[in-house]
Formats: C-alpha cells, structure tokens, sequence
C-alpha cells in the first residue's frame, strides 16, 4: 500500500524553487511489484500511541548518534549502525544525510534490492533532503522501481516536468516507506518519540494490511494496437481484451458531531483501464475511470438522523488545462430516476471497428428510487453527476458509480500522463440541517501504471 499521512498543522503551500523540478522521465521506470494503492490521511501525529511492537529495532546511523535521547529510547531496542543492511526502521538527521551523493545511492539501491520492506525516517536536515531524494529516485531507477505515487504539485502544461510537494522539504518529519511504499509528513512535531512511533506504526500497519498476495495488480504490457475489446461488466478481474493498470482507494474519511458522535462516513474508489488502437493520425491511447462512490450516514440518541441523500461525483480529464486530453464517453447521461441505474460506455475511433465498452447497472437496498442529473462539460474535460436518493436509512450504505473515459490525441500531442482529478461530495442529514463530507485526489495514468497526486 502507498499510505501518505499529513499531518494538520499549520498547513501551507509554497511554490517550489527551480532546482528542484524533476524530470517525469526519472520516475518513468515500471514498478515492478505494485500498481498503485490508496492514501490514508490522519489528521494529527499527537494521536500516535507512543511505543511500537515487540521486537521493532530503531536503527541510527552511528553519525545521528545524537538524535537518541530518553524518549526516543523508550520506543524500542536502539542500534547504531553503519549501512542500511538488516534495518527495517532507521531514523535519520544531518549525520547520515551529509554523506556522500554516491554512498547514500549506492546504500539505498543495495537496501531496495531485497524483498524485505523498510521505512527511513528523516528528522530534520531540511537543506538535505533534495540530495537525497535525488539519490533515491537514482536507486529507485537502477532497481527498475519507481514510487508508485509522489506528493507532487501539477505538472507542466507539457507534462515533461513536475514539482515535489513543499512539504517534503520544509515538514518537520518526513518518512518514506519501501515495499509497502508510501509517505508520512509531519509538519510541525510536538514530541519526537511520539512523532517517530507515528510514523513507523503507519509503515507497519500497512505492511500487515497490504501483506504480499494480497493485491491483485494490472499486467503492466501495453495492449496490441486497436486491439481494444471488453466485456458488458465490471468486475474485480480486468475486463478481456483491457489491461487494469491500478487502482485508488478505498480512501475513507468520516465525520463527527460536538459530542464527538459520528455524524457520517464517505469512501471512494477508482479503478483504472487501458487500451490503445492505431490510425494513420496515430496511436490514440485510451483510458476508463470506474468510479464507486460509498456512504452511509449514522443516528445519535434516537433523535437525530444524519441519512445519505446527495452524492456528487466529478472526475475532470483536465481538457482545460491540457488539450490534447479529450473526454470520450461517460454516464449515466442527462437525467432521469429509476430504482435501477444501467449505462454504457465506450471508446473508439472514427471509422475503426475497434472499440472497447463496459455496461455498469447498480441500485441502493430496498429498491429506493435514484434521481440523477448529468452535470458535466465536456468540451473542459468534466464529467459530473449529481445523485439524490430519497428515502434512505441510518447506518446503510449506499453506493452510486458514474464513469467516464477520455483518450490522449496524438494529433495534439497525446503525451503520457493522462492527468486526471477526481471530487466526491455527499450530503447527509435534513434540509434545515445539513452536513458534507468530500474526497478528492489526482492521477497520473500510464499505459501500464497509476500514481496518485496529492490534492
């Protein structure tokens, strides 16, 4: 899993000083042992529990000796070492950071050349810290890895370049995590034992969670040209004649009252698909959303009903902004209310008897009436649906799934990535008295890779 958590204090965007723009082509390496997986966000690093399992070792480089302290000791058995060999947790400073470009590369790309995963906490050394991603994007590379999401800022129009979040450089914690891959930033810390443990259980809960086997990932092979057919559902295996690039989610977030009662819970999902076909304009490369959009609304002391009714959906293929990415096809269209919901759709190209389709039917228990609107614009790349569902219960969760596809146009340019943006919104509760919940994430899709981008 690729876990990023943030923490919440005093949040701030700042732009990116020049030098440090990376090259999309650094990270253009296929991950060989994920697709791409959700990020989790928790709100404050204080919640940490203060200790860490049985048998967990705190490696320090013997040049961070200082960095131990009473507290620090107190999460568990300290080893100083001199290499990252053997260490599945290594908190990290100044000392080992001012070492040599090539020492840390070469530690790092003999340490991701095992199977075992590992987590390298960075506490401070900000001044440091773009040397050493550099040295790690090299390791990743030489491995044949790349992080399957970075917390990025947009990329350039022509999509050759992008910036690395602020925040990895001016948090006051940083940890990257390897094999389950994934990021933890804590801006501001409070209590470095507290802060460390935080971000090390996050590393460890989600190596349990996200054990090997438990994933199922795309192909990673690019389809034969104007080869693109599918069957009429979506399923958990990849449609025929589709490769299933990756997957975000389930992200959850919930909602909680001033007595600290949950009020309401929102989560979302989105699978990629990827197909390509060949004219003599070029190849035309095409990719589908499946969009689940999943909440459920909860009750406090029998008076008060926080039901699901309103659920906005919107995936942006980002036309506006890069112009030779063009929304194909979507659903459901225009407006309608049914107790069952069924749509196709599809993608192709003028005058070629390839195409690739899906049919998506779904209902909400009980059989309930589903009014939709199609609220999108598709000349700006927005594909938009508005669901109202009436009569809904406490604690019963409801799901609705509008999808679209876009294609790259190589008569523009059709450069890889397809950066696409997604927002889930849903309201709960009554007319007089109304609470919201949203989601939002990006993505950059790949013919045989998802990275997730930071909202």
């Amino acid at each position: 899993m690729l876990n990023t958590a943030f923490s919440s204090k005093s949040y701030q965007v700042i732009d990116v000083p020049s030098n440090k723009i990376i090259p999309l082509a650094l990270l253009g390496i296929l991950l060989l042992s994920i697709a791409a997986f959700p990020m989790s966000i928790s709100s404050v690093a204080e919640d940490a529990q203060l200790g860490l399992p049985d048998g967990v070792d705190l490696c320090i480089p013997v040049e961070d000796s200082g960095l131990v302290d009473e507290r620090l000791s107190s999460l568990g058995n300290i080893r100083y070492v001199e290499s990252l060999e053997g260490c599945e947790v290594l908190v990290v400073g100044e000392g080992y950071l001012s070492k040599a470009a090539n020492t840390v590369y070469e530690q790092l790309a003999s340490r991701l050349a095992c199977d075992e995963g590992f987590v390298i906490v960075i506490d401070g050394a900000n001044e440091l810290r773009c040397a050493f991603l550099e040295a790690l994007f090299e390791a990743l590379d030489a491995n044949g890895l790349r992080m399957p999401v970075m917390p990025i800022e947009n990329a350039t129009a022509d999509k050759t370049s992008y910036s690395i979040h602020p925040m990895l450089y001016s948090a006051d914690i940083v940890a990257i995590s390897f094999k389950p891959y994934g990021f933890t930033v804590i801006e501001e810390k409070t209590d470095t034992a507290c802060d460390v443990a935080f971000a090390v259980n996050n590393y460890l809960e989600d190596k349990l969670l996200y054990a090997p086997g438990g994933i199922k990932t795309g192909a990673g092979t690019r389809m034969n040209p104007a080869v693109c057919v599918s069957p009429t559902s979506i399923e958990e295996e990849p449609p025929e004649g589709t490769t299933f690039i990756g997957s975000i989610g389930w992200k959850s977030t919930i909602t909680y009252g001033m007595f600290g009662e949950p009020m309401g819970r929102l989560q979302a999902r989105v699978q990629y698909y990827y197909c390509n076909a060949t004219t003599a304009e070029g190849t035309f490369k095409f990719f589908f959303a499946y969009v689940q959009h999943w909440a459920m609304g909860f009750g406090y002391l029998g008076l008060f009903n926080y039901n699901p009714h309103i659920f906005y959906t919107t995936t942006d293929w980002n036309t506006d902004t890069y112009s030779d990415q063009v929304v194909q096809d979507w659903g459901p269209k225009n407006s309608g209310s049914n107790s069952v919901i069924t749509y196709g759709v599809s993608v192709g190209v003028s005058g070629q008897t390839p195409t690739a389709s899906a049919s998506i039917t779904y209902s909400v228990p009980g059989g309930l009436l589903i009014a939709w609107w199609d609220q999108g614009d598709p000349a700006d790349g927005l594909a938009k649906t508005k669901h109202y569902i009436k009569d809904t219960l406490i604690d019963q969760p409801y799901t609705v799934e509008p999808s679209s596809t876009g294609f790259l146009d190589p008569e523009i340019g059709g450069a890889e990535p397809m950066v696409v943006c997604h927002e889930f919104w849903t309201d709960y509760g009554y007319s007089f008295y109304l609470i919201n919940i949203d989601i939002s994430f990006g993505a950059n899709l790949y013919g045989n890779d998802v990275d997730e981008i930071e909202p």
